[in-house]
């Protein structure tokens, strides 16, 4: 009876040590023999989407120092990570980890695929040189909703799995626990007593702390299980933090085109305002060239009655000549009389006409001063528009004025004139009687 209890014990122990070492070693809330996703692949999704929204900015605004900074600290945050490629529309590398890659094409691996129309694309890599696998993950750059370019990242490292892979080891194990358990079976059945009781209770001592070390061990792996879900809950809260920023840019790109389209609006109505300031400042040029005309004719008036004057002059000089020779030839009295008579009446008729033209002067005088009145109300008028037409003006004017006090010079010189005739013609008549009484004696 006894030996069949030890028996009994024995088989029970057996099979609590196998059940409780095939649990310890098989993978943890898995059936038996599948492998847990591996945790390389997710980081390289999330990083590629990650790099793919942070860039975008910076290279639809081509600016290389800003992606420069962001490949730099993604590869500081991300030991893994060994190569980082932005790529265009085209295919060529706008921005690397390495700048001696920029402006050349991908330098994808054979075998792996470019990214076409995918939101995410992960590939993994076969490495001749190590075990440790390799991944490239692929992820549009987006403007809006509009696609501008790619990011390409390879990682490299060692697979890390979210529970325990069963190894060619745990077999070992196993069998290892199995004779040891078989051992200690016999010792119960075929050796004594007392030593069937010690090896009894070192086996539950031994069950005891293998018990232990797998509570232990699942705690450890529950532990880096709820780590890993809150990176990846870490993760999903970054990636609605970048949609609600991606959303966020779409709306304000979309209202930066609408201020733009306003812009245009306002620029157009600017040009239309433009033309017709130019058409108006064409039409201002047109009549102050009109002006400067009228005024050019009227500085030629002026001009040929300076040289009138002359003439007027030249014959003073000329009558003075002969009054000169009036005094010298005294013996040809009779003569010079007859032909005095005709130049008095010469000098009456040229009197006349200097007052004709002395009138003349004068009614021109009036219509320049009359123009003159036009045109301060004019330049008045057109003073707010167009300055330079003020200082035209102001220059006519002070031509005018030369003008006037010329012309009241060239008024007093005749009236010095006319006295000069008739102080003549007093000594003509005296010189007459003088003669009568000669020719009478």
């Amino acid at each position: 009876m006894n030996n069949t209890l030890r028996i009994t014990i024995g088989l029970v122990l057996t099979a609590a040590v196998l059940g409780l070492s095939y649990w310890a070693n098989r993978p943890a809330g898995k059936k038996p023999g599948a492998g847990q996703p591996d945790e390389l692949e997710i980081r390289s999704e999330l990083v590629a989407k990650n790099l793919a929204r942070v860039v975008s900015d910076p290279f639809a605004n081509q600016d290389d120092l800003a992606l420069s900074e962001i490949i730099a600290q993604t590869k500081q945050d991300y030991s893994e990570v060994s190569g980082i490629y932005i790529a265009n529309l085209k295919d060529a590398i706008a921005a690397a980890n390495d700048e001696d890659l920029v402006g050349q094409s991908l330098p994808l691996p054979a075998g792996i695929k470019k990214l076409a129309g995918e939101p995410i694309l992960v590939q993994a890599a076969g490495n001749p040189k190590s075990d440790d696998p390799v991944y490239w993950a692929a992820a549009p750059i987006l403007l809006g909703r509009e696609r501008i370019g790619s990011v390409y990242i390879q990682l490299k490292g060692r697979a890390k799995t979210t529970g325990a892979i069963k190894t060619p080891q745990s077999i070992y194990i196993l069998a290892g626990q199995a004779a040891v358990l078989a051992l200690m079976i016999l010792l119960m059945i075929f050796g004594p007593k007392s030593k069937a009781a010690e090896v009894s209770t070192e086996a539950f001592d031994k069950l005891e702390q293998k018990k232990k070390d797998i509570e232990k061990d699942l705690e450890n792996k529950r532990k880096d299980l709820k780590k890993v879900e809150a990176e990846a809950g870490d993760h999903n809260r970054w990636l609605e933090m970048f949609r609600s920023e991606e959303n966020d840019l779409a709306s304000q790109v979309k209202k930066l085109r609408e201020e733009r389209g306003q812009m245009d609006g306002q620029l157009d109505e600017g040009r239309k305002q433009l033309i017709e300031f130019e058409t108006l400042l064409r039409e201002k040029q047109t009549k102050l060239e009109e002006v400067s005309n009228h005024l050019s004719d009227r500085i030629q008036e002026g001009i040929e009655l300076d040289k009138r004057l002359e003439r007027i002059q030249h014959q003073e000089s000329e009558l003075n000549q002969r009054m000169l020779e009036l005094k010298k030839g005294e013996e040809n009295l009779a003569q010079w009389l007859k032909q005095s008579k005709t130049e008095v009446q010469n000098l009456v008729q040229f009197i006349a006409e200097k007052r004709v033209e002395e009138s003349e002067l004068e009614q021109t005088i009036e219509e320049r001063q009359r123009l003159n009145a036009e045109l301060e109300e004019r330049g008045q008028q057109m003073q707010s528009q167009i300055a330079e037409l003020a200082s035209v003006c102001e220059q006519w004017s002070a031509e005018h004025e030369r003008l006037s006090n010329e012309v009241s010079e060239k008024q007093q010189n005749l009236t010095a004139i006319m006295q000069l005739l008739e102080g003549s013609r007093t000594r003509l008549e005296k010189l007459q009687k003088q003669g009568s009484g000669v020719s009478s004696s």
